[in-house]
């Protein structure tokens, strides 16, 4: 299979790999028995589900460009529109992920961004979530 076909199956279950990145470097975060260098590896996490999310949003965008009849034919997959909401969730671990490893080392603007970003995330994974069950 040449990567153009390659190209036209990358699905939107992908992101629930940048899903559980995110999980991993959350759960570091959140390690009661701290030793130096367990905040490196946790940044070091958040930075790749950082890197893999924009990956995840550049090949989904170059599939819909490079075929357009996909886009639709997604949204009505009875396996594949199940996981749209994916996408939306796994921003928002990456806000979470922000909150965490970005807060401490950024100014008030970051607090700022991250608390309009989740309103705006939150929005769209109810809409996303309802509107994936209202086309089924």
């Amino acid at each position: 299979m040449n990567f153009r076909e390659r190209l036209r199956h990358f699905t939107w279950s992908f992101f629930t790999m940048t899903m559980a990145t995110g999980g991993i470097a959350n759960v570091i975060y959140t390690v009661p028995f701290r030793f130096r260098g367990l905040d490196t590896i946790g940044t070091i996490f958040f930075l790749f589900n950082v890197v893999l999310f924009l990956l995840n949003i550049s090949i989904i965008s170059w599939r819909f460009y490079t075929f357009p009849e996909t886009f639709s034919a997604s949204y009505m997959h009875p396996t594949e529109r199940l996981f749209i909401p994916a996408s939306v969730v796994s921003f928002g671990t990456l806000l979470i992920n922000i909150s965490q490893y970005g807060l401490p080392h950024a100014g008030p603007w970051l607090s700022r961004a991250v608390v309009i970003l989740f309103w705006t995330d939150a929005v769209l994974a109810i809409l996303s979530s309802s509107g994936i069950y209202l086309l089924m």
